[in-house]
């Protein structure tokens, strides 16, 4: 299979040209619990990765990997709990996050610069995306 094929990548935008990953910047980080959820995650970052290798020059489509941080929207209140329910709650991390409107407009520059990859969070979400590679081990301590 060609890692051209991205069907059933619902998170995958292509749009004249350009290919985007959406995921988030947490992501980056290394959590205690739910270490195939993301393991998942990072395999799509290098999936996009590898993606960009074999579509960029060929075919002339652009890949950039999305990876915002906390931006305040509704998406914990519209979250689906294990009974099928929304949860209907907010959380003060989301609430507090950036503007839609600024992180849209950043993704749009990002995808328009040609960046492979946008890292757009502030404070503590940013902090871990840049310690995981700056000082991997402080960034381990203590997980």
């Amino acid at each position: 299979m060609s890692l051209f094929d991205l069907r059933g990548f619902s998170r995958v935008v292509i749009a004249a040209g350009d290919a985007a990953y959406c995921d988030a910047a947490i992501e980056q980080a290394n959590a205690t619990r739910y270490g195939a959820y993301r393991a998942a995650k990072h395999g799509l970052i290098g999936y996009m990765d590898a993606l960009r290798s074999e579509v960029d020059k060929p075919h002339n489509i652009r890949v950039t990997n999305i990876l915002p941080g906390s931006v305040a929207t509704d998406v914990a209140r519209n979250a689906i709990t294990g009974d099928g329910n929304r949860r209907g709650l907010s959380d003060e991390v989301i609430d507090a996050g950036d503007d839609p409107l600024d992180c849209a407009k950043a993704i749009l520059a990002a995808v328009k610069d040609d960046l492979p990859e946008l890292i757009f969070a502030k404070e503590m979400e940013m902090g871990l995306a840049h310690m995981r590679h700056a000082d991997p081990e402080a960034f381990f301590e203590g997980q």
